[in-house]
């Protein structure tokens, strides 16, 4: 019998009947067995031996690995000498001779298999346990051993691999629906050698981040106790249902079935995350869920969470089977972040193609995956992370437009999709990243944008994204009238042009329909008459609006004329402002602190300003050349003349690399120029003209001046404003515990950090777009470490300051810091709200958060800021409406910082007159996810999953300690392996299975099949007397099959 015999399936789940159509099959052809559990429990061991009867028939060997979770009381406890073994002993006995699991004879007699193996030296067990990568110590658990899986071999030397897609976590359970997919070495060659390995690597002890260790004695001779005389040459019959058993497989099969039911099904995604939604957040991801496919923008303000409700919706959908392809374009530098907070946050796999080959966030020892030749990286996994700035070129564009359509595209930071310019609106010159989700969105069923700042300097910015995710009539075709709609709504109640809006506003309610959120509000405030008397002059297109509704009916018509817009029903925006607003109302328990802003104001040494003028001659000079070689081409000069102000090791880094570019030395088609990727996202480049650029006659004269610069900056003496930092950090430790310091530049951060480690040693961390690095003093070095790591230990005061560069403006939360200094002040203010939204955020303990801002004084980035101060008291707030003066603040720098210093004084004087006469742009009000009523509940949330638990355990657990507990992971991980429930005459279980599966429940009572749409209704079933004996099930089959249609 070999195992080429079979034509074995890609995948299985329940419906393949997996113990007799794989196990047993596979098992019956077997001679050896690698088999990874889940964590360690008499359930995952008797999982992890279904079929194993068989190869105990066939002589075959085994090897188990099983994980385990190290508390943080268990680490204490070894440092203070108790070995390992021995707390892994103490930890493992009670689990594998828990008499609850222990009752069931199906859990009993598949133990007796493994046990009959290790008796006879057939099965060796290891145990796996999280470990530092550095010391291989072991370590609190963070994350949790959540392989599942096994590799079999049969005589031949053939191969199959399968692995499966329940994973828990330490600190929450991540539900997954139970199935699992299957590699033959002689189909799928590659994916069964990356399984081999990841088992071998795994029992080897050379995976990074993980020990393995044998399975304590003790736990061996307690297996060998329970062998039986005789081997168990069949798979253990299952044996007449307890009534209490019956109610388990019930529950059990729900939760199972949950993302996929038709009352809401797809919500259980974000109820079972390990985070928990913001009621801000959980409402814009049901909007989506429960409209899915759709289009939308997400626009809440930094630091509110737009990464989160993106990360919400695609679990859910992919839990659900709606999206089974989805693309995540995002700016380079942030994508380690993104990978990190779907994994963290969301149990989401996703690798990043970085244009060559794909990188794995939580694969250490697989970290790279390379493309084979031929084979599209657009159609090798289901969630792809992509750097915008690689996929917009146009050779990589062409690909990623020819693979297979997408059921889902995110698209982060989307405001850089824009046109070119905007001074001539009626040429439509988008650029290259606008073109390519113009592409894009042809080829997806669902978008979604995300960008705090959807409107920079015009408008018809908003216009443009608003298109991509698709509007009705003229709101799409004519950005005249949209942009008229908005010049209407800017003026008072009693000006408003209702002629010209309410047309725009029928043709929207015409697609969309009514909005019953706003018709029940309305209704609650004017009465039935009133809201009629508002549809009618919405029919009648605007005439004697003034004459016809009161002065409180025309401003409920223009509530309805907002909410009915594109704006008001496709993208969602919360500002710090309505969140405070909730938290008045009652509706949101946080509270959104204030800041508290210190300008600090320096000034250049003598040495520094002969130098600062030297570099901005040489930009100012060298920017006009390029400017005048092609247009555009002078950004690239840009790059210096901000890293001048950040820090000058900074600059002389990127001289050095420029020096490189410019004698042909460069060889990174990536990064062009001598570029870094924190420089080409900084401004809009077209990356392609520098694939065409031929080599400038002034390019041996530059070299020289570069030359010159370089031999400047080795003479200086240290910066003035590394003093002032280190002063700054003195007082500021003596009246907070952590400091967080913020720079634009990685390269700045390594001069930081090379400064700062004389003073703070292991309690000093960075983060960039390398990740988490902290200071080893045992080794002298600087260790790598995860975001999570990084997180903790800064809230636990084991780092004492964090440097960061902007990469950590996505990604790091830190609400246990009370203050952050801007080391450097980016041109783009946005860029500084991002920064300070790591600290000012949601779940904040302060009420206060202290700002400091660092500044040369008489420079141009000094002399803007301090006018914005002025103009919109910028150091203590920013607001969504006042974007355009920040951009414009942003194009005033840009203008005055790159003109040579003799001719900057005008220029710089009419920008900042400018400045103060631009005005507002009319608010953004998009969707408003919520009010005083409750939001509709999900069939299955991370507190009910305790229910089932505390029913098996009975009362000796408290709700909350079964979610949390290893006990309860084990507990639940066994019950998801339970085989279907029983038949019950009043409880029926439909399933649909063409295109999505989508599966209801329905319960007889009273003389009818009504819907059981939570797991505690069905909990409730199941205990309540039965409701009578159908004839049918006609009526519950009719129900689901017309709420499957109306998905």
């Amino acid at each position: 019998m070999s195992l080429r015999e079979c034509d074995w399936r890609s995948a299985y789940g329940p419906a393949d009947r997996p113990l007799e159509s794989f196990y047993i099959a596979a098992l019956s052809r077997a001679v050896r067995y690698d088999r990874i559990a889940g964590f360690f429990s008499s359930y995952a061991l008797a999982v992890a031996a279904q079929g194993v009867a068989k190869l105990v028939a066939r002589g075959g060997q085994m090897r188990l690995l099983v994980g385990a979770h190290l508390s943080a009381e268990d680490v204490e406890a070894v440092l203070r000498g108790l070995s390992l073994e021995e707390r892994l002993a103490q930890s493992f006995l009670p689990l594998l001779t828990d008499p609850q699991a222990l009752a069931d004879a199906l859990v009993r007699e598949r133990l007796k298999v493994l046990a009959w193996l290790v008796a006879q030296g057939r099965l060796e067990v290891r145990v796996v346990v999280e470990a530092d990568p550095y010391t291989r110590q072991p370590v609190a658990s963070g994350g949790y051993f959540h392989a599942k899986g096994g590799i079999l071999w049969d005589e031949a030397g053939d191969g199959i691999a399968f692995s499966g897609s329940i994973n828990e976590t330490a600190t929450a359970w991540r539900y997954n629906y139970e199935s699992f997919h299957v590699f033959c070495s002689w189909r799928e060659p590659e994916h069964f050698r990356h399984e081999a390995e990841t088992f071998r690597r795994l029992w080897e002890g050379a995976e990074e981040g993980w020990l393995t260790l044998p399975l304590p004695e003790a736990v061996q001779r307690e297996l060998v106790r329970m062998a039986p005389a005789e081997p168990p040459l069949e798979e253990p019959a299952l044996l007449p249902l307890t009534e209490e058993e019956g109610k388990l497989r019930w529950a059990a099969q729900f939760i199972r079935d949950a993302p996929f039911l038709v009352h809401k099904g797809w919500r259980v995604g974000v109820e079972t995350a390990p985070i928990r939604p913001f009621p801000h957040q959980r409402a814009v991801a049901y909007d989506v869920l429960d409209r899915f496919p759709c289009r939308r923008l997400l626009a809440d303000e930094v630091g509110l969470g737009k990464t989160i409700e993106a990360g919400f919706i695609l679990r859910s959908l992919l839990l659900s089977g709606w999206v089974r392809r989805c693309l995540v374009l995002v700016p380079r530098s942030l994508a380690r972040q993104w990978q990190e907070e779907l994994w963290e946050r969301f149990q989401v796999e996703a690798p990043f193609y970085d244009g060559s080959r794909f990188v794995w966030f939580s694969h250490p020892a697989n970290r790279y995956q390379e493309i084979p030749e031929g084979e599209s990286p657009w159609e090798m996994h289901p969630v792809v992370i992509a750097s915008a700035q690689m996929a917009k070129r146009q050779q990589r564009a062409k690909g990623l437009l020819e693979a297979p359509p997408w059921d889902l595209v995110i698209v982060d930071e989307a405001h850089h999709a824009r046109r070119r310019d905007f001074l001539d609106l009626d040429r439509y010159r988008p650029n290259r990243l606008l073109w390519l989700l113009e592409q894009v969105k042809q080829r997806t069923r669902g978008l979604l944008l995300l960008t705090a700042t959807p409107m920079q300097v015009h408008p018809v910015e908003l216009w443009d994204l608003l298109r991509l995710l698709g509007m009705p009539g003229r709101w799409q075709d004519d950005q005249g009238a949209f942009l008229a709609f908005f010049g209407e709504l800017s003026k008072p109640l009693g000006q408003v042009n209702w002629e010209a809006v309410l047309p725009l506003v029928r043709e929207a309610i015409d697609s969309w329909g009514w909005d019953e959120r706003w018709e029940g509000e309305a209704r609650g405030a004017l009465g039935s008459v009133g809201l009629q008397r508002i549809k009618g002059v919405l029919d009648g297109g605007g005439r004697k609006v003034n004459l016809v509704l009161t002065e409180q009916e025309q401003e409920w018509l223009l509530k309805a004329v907002r909410q009915h817009s594109p704006v008001g029903r496709l993208l969602y925006r919360h500002t710090r402002s309505l969140l405070r607003h909730y938290h008045e109302r009652g509706w949101m328990r946080e509270r959104v602190p204030e800041r508290r802003p210190e300008p600090v104001w320096l000034e250049l040494s003598d040495e520094e300003e002969a130098l600062y003028g030297q570099v901005e001659r040489y930009i100012s000079t060298y920017y006009k050349r390029y400017e005048e070689l092609r247009r555009g081409l002078g950004f690239v000069m840009t790059v210096y003349r901000r890293r001048l102000t950040s820090s000058l090791f900074a600059l002389k880094r990127s001289l050095e690399r420029r020096r490189q570019f410019l004698l042909g030395q460069w060889r990174d088609d990536e990064r062009p120029a001598g570029l870094e990727d924190e420089d080409m996202e900084e401004a809009e480049l077209d990356e392609d003209a520098f694939e065409e650029l031929e080599r400038p006659a002034f390019w041996d004269e530059e070299v020289g001046e570069v030359d010159r610069l370089l031999a400047s900056l080795e003479s200086l003496p240290r910066e003035t404003k590394l003093a002032a930092l280190l002063d700054h950090l003195e007082r500021l430790l003596r009246q907070y515990d952590q400091v967080l310091v913020f720079t634009q530049y990685t390269d700045t951060l390594d001069f930081l950090r090379g400064e700062l480690v004389h003073s703070f040693g292991s309690r000093l961390g960075c983060y960039s777009g390398r990740g988490g690095e902290v200071w080893d003093d045992r080794q002298g070095r600087w260790a790598g470490v995860s975001k999570a790591e990084v997180q903790r230990r800064f809230e636990d005061g084991g780092l004492k300051v964090l440097v960061c560069t902007e990469a950590a403006g996505e990604g790091l939360n830190l609400q246990s810091c009370g203050v952050v200094i801007n080391y450097d002040m980016p041109w783009n203010p946005m860029k500084v709200e991002q920064r300070i939204g790591r600290i000012d955020r949601l779940g904040q303990r302060r009420q206060q958060v202290h700002v400091l801002h660092f500044f040369y004084r008489d420079t141009v980035e000094a002399k803007v800021y301090e006018a914005l101060s002025q103009r919109i008291g910028w150091f203590e707030n920013v607001v969504g409406e006042l974007q355009p003066i920040l951009q414009r603040a942003h194009a005033a720098i840009q203008r005055a910082a790159m003109l040579a210093p003799e001719e900057r004084g005008p220029v710089l004087r009419e920008e900042l007159e400018e400045l103060a006469r631009v005005e507002s742009l009319p608010a953004v009000e998009g969707w408003k996810p919520y009010g005083e009523g409750l939001l509709p509940e999900a069939p299955l949330t991370s507190e009910d999953l305790d229910l089932p638990i505390l029913a098996k355990r009975g009362s000796g657990l408290a709700v909350g300690q079964a979610e949390s507990g290893s006990l309860g992971i084990a507990i639940l991980e066994g019950m998801l392996e339970l085989p279907p429930p029983p038949a019950r005459p009043d409880l029926v279980r439909l399933e649909r299975l063409n295109g999505v599966r989508r599966v209801g429940y329905y319960r007889f009572w009273k003389g009818s099949w009504r819907p059981v749409s939570t797991l505690r209704q069905l909990l409730d079933a199941l205990e309540a007397p039965a409701g009578g004996q159908p004839s049918s099930i006609a009526e519950a089959r009719r129900r689901f099959e017309e709420e499957c249609i109306t998905l």
